[in-house]
């Protein structure tokens, strides 16, 4: 974790005490990113006496949460699209009930509408202290598309407001997007840059034994700029030639979201028999270790992709497209291969080289692990965000 920041750094010198009370509220637009991406930070956070909560919308995840002794906080209004100025209004009102009632030391708002809707609330609350986390920059920020330009006119003026303030603190994950957010936005405050969302290096570790059967996963949301359709043509490609190796989908059509991959076109993909669509599934360490490969041809503006951080960790060599955040975790030539976005011929031959070369596949293997375990463990993120809340706290 490394702060970027124009004014001072504080001093970490001085051993700080805190009171075992200090309160921690997450906000999250739905369920399942927060068991995904912050479940374990925040059950961490307890661990050391916070007093932990997420706001959030509730879909099927309730009981996980409570397993972890998070209190939940329900959210009816704020939504991760298909915003409207009446639902943005209730959302801001709803979460200020949320913050006065709750009365947290800190707001973790994590992604960009719980930043901005955040703000207003905790204005609206006299809730000072954020620590606001932008994992990617996403559609809105990355296509040159009309839509995507006429939302950005509204949405940056207020995300510059939303980042503003002393006892505030924004958290990124690549340098691409710490650039993007200053040039975008103006902002001179402190960033912090944490290496994506932890990993428990335990869990997730490498097979006694590689793989009999060759194949190539994708983990991911089943959403069109996650590269499923890339994923699919090279999967027909391999069987045309007569190649040997599963192609497996894992992951839920995203519902809600205009670029997600109609359960019709997975439904004849696997009708068709050169590709495998499994859904989601909640144990994945068995899965990434039976995989020979891990690919993930996003196009999409990445933060660092969890199920690539959760790869590496259980030593598997990944191919992917050389885009933002996926170039955090895959070293070209190290522990994968990078390719250029959208050259499905190119993706093709990096898959293929990867499948008939055995020793290379473990030499990558090997440095995958190791740069989970150096940079992208549950111990160092943990830690880094520990050391945020410090700063945040000293304001």
């Amino acid at each position: 974790m490394s702060p970027i920041s124009t004014r001072h750094r504080p001093n970490y010198t001085k051993t700080i005490k805190f009171a075992r009370s200090e309160r921690v509220l997450f906000v999250v637009t739905e369920d399942w990113y927060f068991v995904s991406h912050r479940l374990q930070l925040a059950v961490h956070l307890k661990s050391k006496g916070y007093d932990v909560a997420v706001a959030t919308s509730t879909r099927n995840s309730e009981a996980i949460i409570a397993e972890g002794g998070i209190t939940l906080l329900p959210l009816r209004y704020m939504k991760r699209r298909n915003v409207n100025p009446f639902t943005a209004f209730m959302a801001i009102i709803e979460l200020a009930l949320i913050y006065r009632k709750f009365r947290p030391d800190i707001v973790h708002h994590v992604a960009l509408i719980p930043v901005i809707i955040g703000f207003f609330a905790a204005v609206l609350s006299g809730v000072r202290r954020r620590v606001n986390a932008i994992a990617g920059l996403g559609f809105v920020f990355t296509s040159d598309s009309l839509k995507a330009r006429a939302v950005r006119i509204i949405l940056l003026p207020l995300l510059a407001i939303a980042l503003s303030g002393r006892h505030a603190v924004v958290v990124v994950q690549n340098q691409e997007n710490l650039k993007a957010l200053r040039k975008l936005t103006h902002a001179t405050k402190i960033f912090y840059q944490v290496s994506g969302a932890g990993v428990d290096i335990e869990k997730f570790r490498p097979p006694a034994h590689e793989p009999d059967e060759k194949s190539v996963v994708l983990v991911a949301r089943m959403i069109w700029s996650k590269g499923i359709g890339d994923f699919a043509e090279v999967a027909r490609r391999f069987r045309e030639a007569g190649k040997a190796c599963r192609f497996v989908l894992v992951g839920d059509i995203d519902l809600g979201n205009p670029a997600a991959v109609p359960s019709e076109k997975l439904e004849a993909w696997r009708q068709s028999g050169y590709l495998e669509w499994v859904g989601h599934k909640n144990d994945m360490p068995p899965i990434l270790r039976k995989s020979t490969i891990i690919c993930l041809p996003s196009s999409y503006g990445e933060g660092v992709p969890k199920s690539l951080i959760e790869a590496a960790a259980c030593g598997r060599p990944i191919v992917a497209y050389d885009v933002v955040g996926c170039r955090e975790i895959v070293r070209d030539g190290k522990n994968g291969l990078l390719v250029s976005p959208n050259n499905i011929d190119l993706l093709e031959k990096a898959l293929a080289s990867l499948l008939d070369d055995e020793s290379k596949r473990l030499a990558m293997g090997k440095e995958s692990r190791r740069i989970a375990t150096g940079v992208f463990s549950n111990e160092k993120v943990f830690t880094a965000f520990e050391e945020i809340f410090r700063d945040v706290l000293r304001r």
